[in-house]
């Protein structure tokens, strides 16, 4: 053993065969990326849930999914809105093979902050005790006036 290392940090291999496998490897690897743009190494497992041109309705990767939850009815009221968007995420991660106890982080955007108490009231009755994940709540201006709501997901799958 080396000082103050392994024996193995300084292992070289003596067989010719074996550093031109390692080599040619490493090559088919390369080429591999390199003859579609890179995209083979560089998208290996993501999956992408109801592709459009402009956004995914879900993407997964490396066991961990990500999306965005707006009411589908923005019509309704505030209340019935927040359970709407939390009844749709329940389904969401269900399509990505999850559930409530796997959720890691979520990001709630709020055009209101009165309406946060009344969200928190759900939110409570909604997350399983002991499961709730890190959670920040943002007030901000969306994308349709009719929103109260907007939940950005990332859940383990």
């Amino acid at each position: 053993m080396n000082e103050g290392g392994s024996k193995f940090l300084h292992w070289k291999p003596k067989d010719r065969h074996f550093r031109q496998f390692c080599l040619c490897w490493v090559y088919a690897l390369f080429r591999a990326g390199s003859e579609h743009g890179n995209k083979t190494l560089n998208n290996i497992n993501i999956q992408r849930i109801g592709v459009t041109r402009r956004w995914s309705d879900a993407v997964v990767y490396g066991g961990v999914a990500y999306f965005v939850e707006v009411p589908d009815d923005p019509s309704q009221s505030m209340r019935a809105q927040f359970e709407q968007v939390l009844a749709q995420v329940d389904k969401r991660l269900e399509w990505v093979g999850s559930d409530r106890s796997r959720l890691l982080q979520v990001m709630i955007y709020l055009p209101e902050p009165t309406d946060l108490a009344t969200f928190n009231e759900l939110w409570d009755a909604w997350v399983p005790e002991g499961h709730a994940p890190s959670r920040a709540c943002i007030h901000a201006q969306l994308a349709s006036p009719d929103y109260r709501i907007e939940l950005v997901v990332t859940a383990a799958t």
